[in-house]
């Protein structure tokens, strides 16, 4: 290749890396790889404890699983297990991450090497070797398996953060979401669960627990290919991305239900675990239709990630698994086949003229020639065919070997690689009859024993003392008397003498004692564990490999007088050859204890190597977590109601008996500063509880008071394990720490002070939900101060102070039970009742109240379990939620209903009337229809009669909202025409009234009962629609165009009712009661 062409070559991959900038970030963000890599390694060691992850091996793993996150890496880590493909993306179809992890060839690309391409433009000349980016499945196992195994676990992290990727749901539904858009039109926008999994960091990172919690396992699979396609399956049918919300090609995920929280929706999805808010739904004005979804709610990432964390490391644990049965597996298979060598593929990079290239060579011996290191055959003749069958394959293998020399000569001895060659096949197979062994200057052959056709006796061949290129001295057994059979000069096959078989061989006795452990030492101590690290010796001192160890450890130092007294550790691994390092974890220790730990070595005679040296330390001692959850230091006016709160985040009660609270001002420089409160004889606080220590004057109900009163500037607060006065800072007693405001002090940690807030205002601990700290809002009021993050935004402010103690109720704790709400309408007196069922609180107790809303606004407050609503405005429906608290505040879950309220009409409707409209006068009428007569709800009963019979009135209003005048006064029913001359927008009707004349009111006035209509000339009866329309179920009235002031109306015109009911007093022409409104608009019926 030319200068030219590198450069070109060079230039095209610059111009696609830039198109593929680093921003572009596709998966989780490499701390995140870290950390789950991290969190598999460990959930694996807790289940295989015969083959755990040391701490040298898992760096480099943890290293793999960030460095896979190159470019263009990257974009081969997607894998859509419903379609078979993977990332479409930059005009381009890139390689699923199933195939990529088993795809070397691909993985050593060009593209794949960058440094390849311009390490050397400059000299193209140069012989540097291209770099060696293969990190697939089969090479780690290879690595492995050739001793390098740092590169082998490099190799493994990289699957791992294929694996990891998979729970990433826009990596298994073929969604690029670049962080921008307009590059590509397969592209999308940044993805949501990415960009919010990023604050993730490896140390923030704990999946352990909820899989601790949730008892579960590693997954075990057979095969590297069910991982991909089973994970991939389970995050692509359970989770959308945003982008691919709606894609007709997937079906799932398949919600469940709605349900609200925080008064929004979300659709709700399921898996094995059970329900999960699946996507943020919004819908429009009322509820109906839902406009779109969303994924980017913190509230649905944060439900994502708690399940899709866990899957990956239940997956990462078994590929971890997998890995090792397939080395053991590979390793098994090669001891079965012996050790004849196969020369292995390797490469010459050859400079013809100005260009360059790379002739790569393979010879491989045929399977013949690989024979067991040693023979045990039936018969003589089947030795011999065994021995011809080899040879012939050696032969064949010479012919390649010199094939390969004639290349190397004419390579030339200048050709980088071509001494490289010389050396690998300066060793020439031969063949011998007897034993083959293939070494590293030649084969070695050795007397093979003859057995006689028939025999009954096993003959064993031992291998021993094999030198380099020298005949071997195997030691041989044969029947006595039998002829056996040597090598004589120039290799030929002779009859040995007769074996005396008087002679009883001598047995062998084994005295040689194993090495001496003189290396034992101590590494990451904790409260309960240690790991033990040594250096392996020999079963006959430093030669060969020791039979098994023997652990001892006790309370003091082990001696050879106390060696029988110590307790023995069970379960040790067996011994690695001598000169290894060897680490063993030891579980099951008290904290805070001294141990004494001592070694011997065992061979398999039983016989025991001498005492190692004694290696000793105290385990740590942490107590159980107690927080400082909230600190009220300066209050307005008197210090009367200052206090420290403490939270236990256990679920187990911690005793305080033997604990301090401990303080010192900003301004203090020694610990003898420090003043101390001892907590009082039989302290303790209950699992998810509170304890409250009351300071100085404090008026009210704590669990303990102290005289001390807090600096208002700064100072320092210590919980501690311990009754002393602090001397040093040591955090094996100190439970929790606050640092708070300013000061000159020595004590106080200004990098970590948390800033006080104004007066009257108290710092509170944040609540700690699925991992994550969040604030005390209204949703996670309730939910405890566990956060300790150990940074200032641990705390944050608390507007009004909230002290609890002993006497409050846990947190978190259930809510009060969910309620049944039932309701109705009830027509003849325009009342909505409601009712719900009795709650009870976490303890099962009743002493909850309840909440009534309608619409977002309280109606009821208190221990009533029913309510009755007067309804105004019908044809609507009304929406009511209801929900129980506990004495402390927490709801239940909120439970809502809707009741209907129909029109007091069937229907109403007006229209043009172009049959009986002429040039000269447009005809429109009104048409209304009703179930039962009177159709209006009365508004009470007549004192004197003690009946109704009276007069209802139907007000109609044009283009505007319904008329709610209270009281419509004797006016209206008696002035015809002018009745309206108050109303604003009045909708005129003409019908026939009571005494056969034309009624011409804004509506229409009804008379109970034909009585009613009986008088004349007198109002309202002179305007009420005539009685022989009352039983015809509904009545069409005309509309004088007086309403429409000379401009016709239109289909966007409309009228809305009010309804107004006889009040009867002293007289029967009293007013008229607003009893009904509807604000339904009725518009104008055009026909087609």
């Amino acid at each position: 290749m030319k200068i030219s062409n590198f450069l070109r070559l060079g230039l095209g991959l610059t111009v696609f890396a830039v198109f593929l900038s680093p921003s572009l970030a596709l998966g989780y963000d490499p701390e995140v790889h870290a950390g789950l890599t991290r969190e598999a390694i460990f959930f694996y060691n807790q289940f295989f404890k015969e083959q755990t992850i040391k701490s040298s091996e898992l760096a480099p793993m943890v290293a793999g699983a960030r460095e896979e996150d190159t470019l263009p890496r990257m974009l081969n880590h997607f894998y859509d297990p419903i379609n078979d493909v993977g990332l479409h993306y930059a005009f381009k179809d890139w390689q699923s991450s199933k195939d990529w992890a088993g795809d070397s060839a691909n993985q050593t690309a060009l593209l794949y090497r960058p440094s390849g391409i311009f390490d050397r433009l400059a000299d193209i000349l140069g012989q540097s070797r291209a770099e060696d980016t293969d990190y697939t499945w089969n090479r780690a196992i290879k690595d492995y398996l050739a001793g390098e195994k740092e590169r082998a676990f490099a190799g493994l992290g990289h699957i791992l953060h294929l694996i990891e990727d998979l729970t990433v749901p826009a990596h298994t539904r073929n969604d690029p979401h670049p962080p921008f858009v307009g590059v590509d039109p397969d592209g999308g926008g940044e993805d949501t669960y990415e960009r919010y999994t990023a604050k993730f960091k490896p140390d923030l990172i704990n999946v352990l627990q909820p899989l601790r919690i949730g008892k579960k396992q590693p997954v075990i699979l057979d095969s590297l290919d069910k991982y991909f396609d089973e994970l991939a399956s389970y995050t692509n049918t359970h989770f959308y991305s945003q982008d691919t919300i709606g894609l007709s090609y997937y079906k799932s995920p398949a919600p469940v239900e709605v349900i609200k929280r925080d008064g929004k929706p979300y659709q709700e999805g399921k898996d094995f675990d059970g329900v999960f808010p699946l996507a943020l739904m919004r819908t429009d004005l009322f509820d109906k239709g839902v406009l779109d979804l969303k994924v980017s709610s913190d509230f649905v990432n944060g439900e994502y990630w708690g399940r899709l964390s866990q899957k990956a490391v239940q997956y990462g644990a078994g590929v971890i698994d997998l890995f090792f049965k397939e080395v053991a597996k590979r390793q098994s298979n090669s001891s079965g086949g012996g050790s004849a060598q196969a020369l292995s593929s390797f490469q010459l990079e050859v400079e013809p003229g100005f260009g360059s290239g790379i002739v790569e060579l393979k010879v491989e011996a045929p399977k013949a020639a690989v024979l067991s290191d040693v023979v045990s055959l039936e018969s003589n003749d089947e030795l011999e065919a065994q021995v011809a069958s080899a040879q012939e394959a050696i032969d064949g293998l010479r012919m390649q070997i010199d094939e390969v020399e004639s290349l190397r000569q004419v390579l030339g001895e200048n050709v980088e690689g071509a001494q490289e060659l010389s050396s690998n096949v300066d060793w020439v197979p031969s063949i011998q009859f007897g034993t083959i062994i293939m070494g590293g200057g030649g084969v070695s052959s050795a007397p093979a024993p003859v057995v006689e056709e028939g025999s009954e006796e096993e003959v064993s061949i031992v291998e021993e003392n094999v030198d380099s290129g020298s005949p071997a001295s195997p030691k041989t057994a044969s029947r006595g008397g039998e002829a056996g059979m040597t090598e004589g000069e120039g290799g030929e096959v002779e009859e040995s003498a007769e074996v005396d078989t008087d002679v009883e061989p001598e047995p062998v006795v084994d005295t040689q004692l194993p090495g001496t452990i003189t290396t034992l030492s101590l590494s990451n101590v904790g409260t309960s564990t240690l790991t033990l690290v040594w250096m392996a010796v020999g079963d006959d001192d430093d030669l060969g490999r020791a039979a098994e160890y023997d652990i001892r450890f006790g309370l003091e130092e082990i001696t050879d007088e106390n060696w029988g007294d110590a307790q023995r550790v069970e379960d040790v691994p067996e011994p690695s050859a001598s000169y290894v390092q060897e680490e063993f974890l030891v579980t099951g220790l008290e904290q805070d204890t001294e141990y004494y730990f001592a070694i011997k070595a065992v061979d398999e005679e039983g016989n025991a190597g001498n005492i190692s040296n004694n290696t000793s330390w105290r385990t740590l001692f942490v107590p159980e977590k107690i927080v400082i959850s909230e600190v009220f230091v300066d209050m307005v006016g008197a210090d009367n109601m200052e206090f420290i709160e403490l939270y236990n985040p256990n679920g187990e009660a911690v005793d305080l008996e033997k604990w301090s609270v401990q303080y010192a001002s900003g301004s203090a420089d020694e610990f003898s500063d420090i003043k101390k409160k001892n907590f009082e004889e039989g302290a303790v606080v209950e699992a998810k509880s509170f304890y409250l220590v009351g300071l100085k004057d404090y008026e009210g109900e704590a669990d303990m008071t102290w005289s001390q009163s807090l600096n208002n500037s700064g100072g320092v607060l210590w919980l501690v394990a311990s009754q002393e006065v602090l001397e040093v800072d040591y955090e094996a007693l100190i439970v929790d720490r606050l640092d708070y405001g300013v000061g000159e002090g020595g004590l106080l940690d200004i990098d970590f002070a948390v800033e006080l807030p104004r007066v009257g205002k108290s710092l509170e601990r944040r609540a700690l939900v699925s991992e994550l700290c969040v604030d005390m809002d209204e949703e996670h009021e309730f939910f405890g101060n566990a956060c300790d993050a150990g940074v200032k935004s641990d705390f944050v402010v608390r507007e009004v102070p909230t002290p609890q103690g002993r006497v409050n109720f846990p947190e978190p704790r259930e809510k009060p039970t969910s309620l049944v709400l039932v309701g109705n309408y009830r027509a003849e007196d325009g009342t909505i009742d409601l009712s719900w069922s009795e709650s009870v609180d976490w303890r099962g107790e009743t002493g909850v109240s309840y909440g009534l809303s309608e619409d977002g606004e309280e109606l009821l407050q208190g221990e009533e379990r029913e309510f009755n609503k007067k309804i105004l405005e019908i044809n609507r429906d009304y929406g009511f939620e209801v929900q129980s608290f506990d004495a402390e505040g927490l709801g239940s879950e909120v439970k809502a209903i809707v009741i209907n309220v129909p029109s007091y009409l069937s229907s109403l409707r007006w229209y043009f009337d172009s049959a009986s409209s002429t040039e000269e006068e447009s005809v429109y009428r009104l048409e209304m229809a009703w179930e039962e007569y009177p159709f209006i709800l009365a508004y009470r009963r007549h004192p004197a009669l003690g009946k109704v019979e009276a007069w209802h009135v139907m007000v109609l209003t044009y283009n505007n909202e319904p008329v709610q005048i209270e009281t419509m006064g004797e006016w209206f029913e008696s002035y015809g025409w002018g009745a309206a001359i108050n109303m604003v927008d009045p909708f005129w009707v003409i019908y026939p009234s009571c005494n056969s004349n034309k009624a011409k009111v804004s509506g229409v006035i009804f008379a109970d009962t034909p009585e009613k209509c009986s008088y004349l000339m007198t109002p309202p009866q002179v305007q009420s629609l005539n009685k022989d329309y009352y039983g015809d179920g509904g009545v069409t009235l005309s509309i004088s165009n007086k309403t429409f002031k000379e401009v016709f109306p239109g289909p966007d015109d409309y009228i809305t009712v009010s309804y107004y009911a006889f009040d009867p007093g002293a007289n029967f022409n009293s007013n008229q009661r607003l009893v009904a409104i509807d604000r339904h608009r009725y518009y104008l019926e055009v026909g087609e």
